[in-house]
């Protein structure tokens, strides 16, 4: 996946491996919340490059590198906010992790975010394309997360 460059916007800057970067200072007061989140891709690249964005963000981040990774730690109790998954891994891709956690009754209210860096596929399934900035990230977390409170299912967001 490449991030590209454009205009920083001020008190942004770009971090090491292209993202754009803001303080983590700017989210405080700005009334957003902190969440957990679960990062599942077979690509250990593409998982740091959102590791750091979103622990940027001031988020708490755990990790997977398949849909069956993540479905063990999900029923192992750690629940998170929201899911953000790739589409195409090997043993259990995005779209099988989104049916087998809709399938359980006790993590059916979590919201799973599939992903994709395929333009076509973003539009032709209910794959989402990949965000590229940690502001674009950051609101896709907010959203997802706002909804599983809406449904009644708080993770417990940090403080902020």
């Amino acid at each position: 996946m490449e991030y590209q460059r454009g205009p920083v916007p001020s008190g942004y800057c770009h971090g090491a491996r292209g993202l754009l970067l803001g303080p983590a200072a700017l989210w405080k007061g700005s009334g957003l919340k902190r969440h957990s989140i679960l990062v599942v891709d077979d690509e250990a690249s593409v998982r740091s490059l959102f590791v750091e964005a979103l622990e940027e963000s001031g988020h708490r981040v755990s990790v997977a590198v398949d849909g069956a990774a993540a479905l063990d730690q999900l029923r192992d109790g750690r629940l998170p906010c929201v899911v953000l998954t790739d589409v195409r891994m090997p043993r259990m891709d995005g779209f099988e992790l989104s049916r087998a956690v809709g399938r359980d009754p006790q993590l059916a209210s979590i919201p799973i975010v599939v992903l994709t860096g395929d333009r076509i596929l973003s539009f032709s399934s209910p794959a989402r394309d990949k965000p590229f900035s940690v502001m674009e990230l950051d609101a896709l977390v907010q959203a997802s997360c706002s909804l599983h409170r809406a449904s009644g299912d708080d993770d417990g967001a940090a403080d902020n």
